[in-house]
């Protein structure tokens, strides 16, 4: 949905991708979970800004972001 690549691809790739949606200041040398814990904090982001979808149960479904592609962000 974001159209950024997933952990398993590398986080490399992962960090270029959250730059490319307009995440800064990430520093260098960040591992996986790390980058996965900033993306779940922009998900959030966008669950309370109203740009979100929940799949399930509102209590314990799955929040995914709308399929429109996210423009930047501030921190």
């Amino acid at each position: 949905m974001l159209d950024i690549s997933r952990k398993q691809k590398g986080a490399d790739k992962l960090k270029a991708g959250l730059e490319k949606i307009g995440i800064e200041a990430l520093e260098s040398g960040l591992g996986d979970h790390e980058l996965d814990a900033v993306t779940c904090a922009f998900v959030g982001k966008l669950f309370l800004e109203g740009k979100s979808t929940t799949y399930g149960e509102q209590e314990n479904g799955i929040v995914m972001p709308k399929a429109e592609k996210p423009r930047g962000i501030e921190l």
